[in-house]
């Protein structure tokens, strides 16, 4: 009996939809980098409700000061629309936080840093998927956006003085954020800082 409805139903006509079903309509609220503008480079949100926070204030010697004004290139996927895969052309550094909600909050925040053999920061599957992992355990989670060597940065000084720098925005932030700073933890994938 199951069977013969479920051939019922599929044998079913389209009924309006005999002359051909309508285009798919285009995916909605694809993050896109932010204008360049006369200052440095302000990052966007690669995740819905993400509060993005620079490492280092305008001008800092910490910057390369001819490219600091230069936007983020986002590496879209090619199979989820709207998802971004990876991004390169970091010159303005910066941590990207996601709050749980309060009665979940346990006070404890991870620092997420991507890897991609230091030419690319796979943000995609190696900090945006935690988000929701992280939130369903009370966890707040901060997604770093360090330099990379492709963009001509040395790795081991400045993406490390980022990800240094990061946990120190977290500390400066923690009254804000409603973050322990007992319950402080960075986690790296591959080449991630």
């Amino acid at each position: 009996m199951r069977h013969a409805l479920l051939v019922g139903i599929t044998a079913l006509p389209l009924g309006i939809w005999a002359q051909g079903l309508p285009p798919l309509p285009a995916p909605l609220g694809i993050p896109a980098p932010g204008p360049v503008t006369s200052g440095p480079y302000a990052p966007q949100p690669i995740l819905p409700g993400g509060v993005v926070i620079p490492l280092y204030p305008a001008g800092s010697p910490m910057l390369k000061a001819d490219r600091a004004k230069e936007a983020e290139v986002y590496n879209m996927s090619q199979a989820v629309p709207g998802r971004i895969s990876s991004i390169v052309n970091i010159h303005n550094p910066s941590i990207e936080v996601h709050r749980v909600e309060r009665n979940l909050n346990t006070g404890a925040v991870i620092i997420l840093a991507a890897g991609g053999g230091h030419n690319t920061l796979n943000v995609g599957g190696e900090s945006a998927d935690f988000v929701p992992f992280f939130y369903n355990y009370g966890v707040n989670t901060v997604i770093l956006r360090n330099r990379l060597r492709k963009d001509g940065y040395i790795a081991e000084v400045d993406a490390v003085n980022d990800a240094l720098q990061a946990i120190r925005m977290v500390r400066a932030y923690a009254k804000e954020f409603n973050f322990d700073t007992q319950k402080i933890g960075i986690m790296g994938f591959s080449a991630g800082v």
